[in-house]
């Protein structure tokens, strides 16, 4: 069986949009069975948002959240391609 991909989208600075936006977004969208989040980081009281989204959202749906820079290869990795952090 093939994962079919409904939705993908970068968030490069921030700016406007905050992954928080993004992921109510998937859990309202009812095409979307599963929401897998890249993430570098998050701005001050962003991670408690967040965590309070997923952990108590209406509509239960797995979340799988992939965190760069664990090792220090890692973090030098995220840090390079970084240009205005």
């Amino acid at each position: 069986m093939r994962p079919d991909l409904a939705r993908s989208s970068a968030l490069a600075m921030r700016r406007i949009l905050k992954a928080t936006d993004y992921i109510e977004y998937l859990f309202q969208d009812p095409t979307t069975k599963v929401i897998l989040a890249y993430l570098e980081g998050f701005g001050s009281g962003e991670g408690r948002t967040f965590y309070e989204l997923i952990r108590n959202h209406p509509q239960r749906k797995p979340v799988i959240v992939l965190k760069p820079g664990s090792t220090e290869s890692g973090r030098r990795a995220a840090l390079a391609q970084c240009v205005n952090k």
